[in-house]
């Protein structure tokens, strides 16, 4: 800590910490051979840059912040580096440090370097899969987190990748707009609703965390491009579904006002959002957010498993 600075607000900490080892590691620390010491910030920084390892540092939060920041860029790459942040209560959060990934995805979307790296998303992930089956003694799941991180390892060790990030980026993109353009599937009776709306004249409206490249030929292959009279992309209004941007801008291209519009949903995500500008909500089961059809349930004004239901 930094007690030359707030002496006693800092103070405290080296205080209650002192006492806690004195009383109860002291002895035990001592037979190990190892020691315990409270110091400065400043001092600690220049300690663990020459250092060659072989201690455990705690420091407060932005502190640690900072400082394990600097370590990564000195040591490796910052953007290969996890963070894992709990609180008083027991909960924990697992992320990669290179900021926000839809940051990042946005300036890959435009074409500009970022430095967003892949291993660093999946060991947040697999970091969190872990702790997440250790709280509900869930073995397999523990077991799944391992095996990721330890497939991860093997790739890159095995074969020694080498690729450029811009020549996977695109060959990755081209995979998946092959499998949009003759694979992915509309939900049962979504046609057959998408004409009833058009016979009754009534305006539709496309509100897509999807980029054009991926949601223009999946809509062509299963015919119903031509249904829709307007696209909005999170990419457009440069916010994800979190926020009420894509669905008022999507209701102002068609000349709605919110409150008239309905608009469906298969994420709580988006339900919650559309309900905060008054839209009316129709929630559609899918199977992969099928943990959130209860509360989905209770914020929607309809929920449906098909859309059979609606024709």
């Amino acid at each position: 800590t930094k007690d030359t600075i707030s002496k006693k607000y800092d103070h405290t900490f080296k205080d209650i910490f002192q006492e806690i080892y004195d009383n109860e590691y002291k002895e035990k620390f001592e037979n190990a051979g190892i020691e315990y010491f409270y110091t400065l910030i400043d001092d600690v920084v220049a300690r663990v840059v020459k250092s060659e390892g072989g201690m455990i540092w705690a420091c407060k939060n932005y502190d640690g912040d900072v400082m394990s920041d600097m370590i990564a860029t000195a040591f490796g790459s910052l953007a290969m580096m996890t963070s894992v942040l709990v609180s008083p209560e027991g909960n924990y959060e697992y992320e990669a440090a290179h900021g926000t990934v839809q940051r990042h995805y946005y300036k890959h979307l435009k074409g500009e370097e970022t430095s967003t790296n892949s291993i660093a998303t999946i060991f947040a992930w697999s970091g969190a899969l872990r702790k997440r089956g250790e709280l509900d003694n869930n073995k397999e799941l523990v077991d799944f987190a391992n095996k990721l991180e330890e497939a991860a390892k093997y790739t890159i060790e095995r074969f020694n990748l080498k690729e450029k990030k811009e020549n996977l980026i695109k060959e990755w993109n081209e995979m998946a707009i092959y499998e949009y353009s003759n694979n992915i599937r509309l939900k049962p009776n979504v046609k057959e609703y998408l004409e009833k709306l058009k016979e009754n004249n009534i305006k539709i409206g496309l509100a897509t965390a999807s980029p054009k490249e991926l949601y223009e030929p999946v809509l062509k292959n299963n015919r119903v491009y031509d249904y829709f009279d307007t696209f909005t992309t999170v990419e457009e209004v440069n916010q994800d579904k979190s926020y009420p941007d894509i669905y008022l801008q999507t209701a102002k291209k068609l000349g709605i006002n919110p409150q008239d519009c309905v608009g469906f949903e298969d994420i709580l995500t988006g339900v919650n959002t559309m309900k905060k500008i008054k839209f009316q909500v129709v929630g559609v089961y899918d199977k992969y957010s099928s943990n959130e059809v209860e509360n989905m349930k209770k914020v929607c004004d309809k929920f449906i498993y098909n859309f059979k239901e609606l024709l």
